[in-house]
């Protein structure tokens, strides 16, 4: 499964025109989508979902080679939104208009299939059993490991972060989406996340039982699951952003203390840029 929301899809546009009588063949294009313009146009549910689709529309050819009175043909998969997101790309195509006697005329109908693609998934890495200190985990380590992480309750923490970011979608309208299929994606997403936390637990269970002895285990084990260790564990959000607070000002501090000794001895001044706006 791919990232979600946490992610922006990249699109292929394939374009090509109708042979049948009296439609435009062969266009001479002078503007097209951009890949940006397709990324912005990507239908939102089969983004979040990883699903690609394509669509048809015909449009009418102006006298200054602009599509016109574009309507949707056809689109699959049916129900997601490609259609309405072609039909509005249809808008961004520009041909050399149709001459005659040397005046441009409007005239002619086009058929443009547009397909949607999202970028290459990138490689999985998998993560491995096996250490070049311990070598391959038993399964008492693997047990043990499996306690820590549940100590841990990353899941939970994750769970609401999810439903966070899940709340401005519950209400979206989006362009072809009927409202069923909205929450269907919705629960889909729901299904595919709590599917990543038992593959990712897993993963992470095998790293630890990978990483440290079985009496090291049994000792982390111990304190994760104590009064203490359940403390550290529920604060560990919290202190990650203070970590994260610390390192950006201490970060600053450093630059404003490089920047004075520089400026110390060459012309230039030792005054922080101006805030981005």
């Amino acid at each position: 499964m791919r990232t979600l929301g946490c992610i922006v899809a990249a699109a292929t546009l394939v374009v090509a025109s109708g042979a049948q009588a009296q439609k435009v063949v062969n266009p001479d294009w002078l503007e097209k989508p951009s890949g940006a313009d397709i990324a912005e146009h990507f239908p939102k549910l089969a983004q979040m979902l990883s699903i690609e689709g394509r669509a048809l529309v015909a449009c009418e050819v102006s006298a200054k080679g602009l599509l016109e009175k574009c309507s949707v043909v056809s689109e699959a998969p049916v129900g997601l939104g490609f259609g309405p997101a072609a039909q509005v790309l249809a808008k961004t195509f520009k041909m050399t208009p149709k001459t005659v006697d040397g005046k441009p005329v409007a005239g002619g109908e086009i058929r443009i299939p547009i397909r949607f693609t999202l970028p290459p998934a990138p490689p999985v890495t998998k993560l491995t059993a096996k250490s070049d200190v311990f070598g391959a985990p038993s399964a008492q380590a693997l047990e043990t490991a499996r306690k820590i992480v549940q100590a841990q309750d990353l899941s939970s923490q994750g769970r609401v972060q999810f439903e966070v970011g899940m709340m401005p979608l519950m209400e979206a309208k989006w362009p072809g989406v009927e409202d069923k299929t909205r929450d269907d994606g919705i629960e889909a997403l729901r299904a595919g996340f709590t599917k990543f936390w038992e593959a990712f637990e897993t993963d992470l269970a095998r790293t630890y039982a990978s990483a440290f002895s079985e009496a090291e285990l049994t000792d982390i084990a111990a304190f994760v699951t104590s009064p203490s260790g359940r403390a550290f564990t529920a604060r560990q959000p919290e202190i990650l952003r203070g970590m994260q607070a610390s390192v950006a000002a201490s970060l600053k501090a450093g630059s404003e203390a490089a920047r004075t000794a520089f400026c110390a001895q060459h012309p230039c001044s030792a005054a922080p840029p101006p805030a981005t706006p």
